[in-house]
């Protein structure tokens, strides 16, 4: 029976309670007690978009990075799963873990390469496109032997639309749509 591998969603209110956040701190929560910067200073919301942004990118990247390391070595109740997942996307992925450990498997990921784009960020949701390009060679093997007992996924490029919430300072990956083709 084929496997479908749980994919992650973004949302615009999560981005932008991330910029809100950002906007409203100066690092780490420390005042900042300078003088006025120089008029040739870009203002703080585009300094701020690109800050949230990128933290939106580093967690989606830890995200994958979790789910393959888990996909290898199922542990459902890994608490890197809540960190960062939510929504149908942290039950999806449980499940799918919970059904490689009753079927005595592991996942291992291919070559697969992702391009990502922060579509929008609103409140605490951010919304990303990214495009998957696979090599074809992810598969699932038996977790005893090591036999490899049938491909996982596709190769090729897919595109996905990705809606992270932002929930205790962390992104997380909530909901993903396969969106047509990468351009």
């Amino acid at each position: 029976m084929p496997r479908r591998t749980p994919w992650l969603s973004l949302s615009a209110a999560t981005l932008l309670a991330l910029l809100l956040l950002s906007a409203c701190s100066s690092g780490g929560g420390k005042v900042n007690t300078s003088a006025a910067a120089p008029a040739t200073t870009p203002p703080s919301s585009m300094t701020s978009t690109t800050t949230v942004e990128s933290k939106v990118l580093s967690d989606l990247k830890a995200e994958h990075d979790t789910y393959y390391r888990l996909a290898a070595a199922p542990n459902p109740d890994d608490p890197a799963i809540a960190q960062y997942m939510s929504g149908e996307q942290l039950q999806g992925f449980r499940s799918f873990l919970q059904g490689l450990i009753h079927d005595g498997e592991v996942a291992r990921a291919g070559d697969v390469g992702r391009g990502n784009r922060v579509v929008s960020v609103q409140g605490a949701t951010a919304v990303i496109d990214e495009c998957t390009t696979s090599d074809g060679k992810s598969a699932f093997y038996d977790a005893k032997t090591g036999r490899m007992v049938g491909p996982w996924g596709h190769g090729g490029q897919s595109k996905n639309e990705l809606t992270m919430l932002l929930q205790n300072g962390t992104w997380t990956l909530n909901h993903s749509v396969e969106n047509g083709a990468c351009s």
